[in-house]
């Protein structure tokens, strides 16, 4: 290749790449820094890998409050030969009404890039009526959001670098009918996680009781209860969606970690409610 055609190529890849927003703040931005701090959190865990685990449920906060929970789900998957990752997640910064997918064709951060899958568009392009109006090519709501992106480390340590990523976004659709549109796609050697935390601002002891309730309705895989006014969470949707794939495909749920964190320094007393659950087959 001649280093003009070798010019036009890199800058191709960079304008169909999603580039990273949260290095630097909601992870490290030194590349060396990250796949050391990302490997230590899943060898130190304490968690062994898991046989057949094909969806997880895990937070999106940053590296410093909830490392250690990201290191047990993640070493649960560490021993899973994984092609492609479905990776769910809701929006902070728009109001959708569908499944939203990311189809740039890589996502990129500190240490490398992760393809996306390129059945993208077929997905997108069902011939099933019920679902067609839901599923939509939207690459913009995914640039400014953080919860998909902070996953990736820990599924490059965890899986290699040969996985492709299926960047899913879901908001104000039924739990049924996107888990329909979503469910036939999920092959056997994929994996779906759903990037959602529980309850957001309350003193620590009351967050405990409310957030038990979240994940005993997680557990006992009750949608209804789930999507209800007394579940507290970032993305209960997203939850709900993984709960009813799983549903679908006889997965069970098991839980690995929860946790608590502060908000932020400024204000340690108010926390955010973290959950690590694996589903297996």
């Amino acid at each position: 290749m001649t280093q003009k055609n070798s010019v036009k190529k890199e800058l191709s890849e960079r304008s169909e790449t999603r580039l990273p927003i949260a290095s630097g703040s909601f992870y490290p931005s030194d590349k060396l820094e990250l796949t050391e701090r990302v490997s230590d959190l899943i060898s130190q865990s304490g968690q062994n890998p898991l046989a057949g685990v094909k969806a997880l449920i895990v937070p999106h906060s940053g590296y410093d409050y909830v490392g250690s929970l990201y290191g047990k789900a993640y070493s649960a998957i560490s021993d899973s030969s994984i092609d492609e990752v479905f990776a769910l997640s809701g929006s902070f910064f728009h109001k959708l009404e569908s499944v939203s997918f990311c189809d740039l064709r890589f996502w990129e951060i500190p240490n490398g890039k992760v393809e996306v899958s390129h059945r993208l568009d077929k997905i997108i392009h069902s011939d099933d009526p019920s679902i067609q109006n839901i599923l939509k090519r939207n690459n913009s709501v995914h640039m400014g959001e953080h919860s998909i992106e902070v996953q990736l480390p820990f599924l490059m340590e965890a899986l290699g670098s040969s996985f492709r990523l299926i960047p899913t976004m879901i908001d104000g659709v039924s739990p049924r009918l996107a888990a329909n549109a979503l469910v036939e796609q999920i092959d056997q050697n994929d994996l779906l996680i759903g990037v959602s935390e529980l309850s957001r601002g309350y003193p620590k002891d009351y967050a405990i009781d409310i957030d038990k309730v979240a994940i005993d309705s997680i557990l006992q895989m009750d949608t209804d209860k789930i999507q209800s006014e007394m579940f507290e969470a970032s993305f209960p949707l997203v939850i709900a969606v993984v709960n009813e794939i799983a549903k679908a495909k006889s997965w069970k749920p098991q839980l690995l970690e929860y946790t608590t964190c502060p908000i932020s320094q400024e204000n340690p007393r108010k926390v955010i409610g973290c959950v690590a659950i694996a589903y297996t087959q």
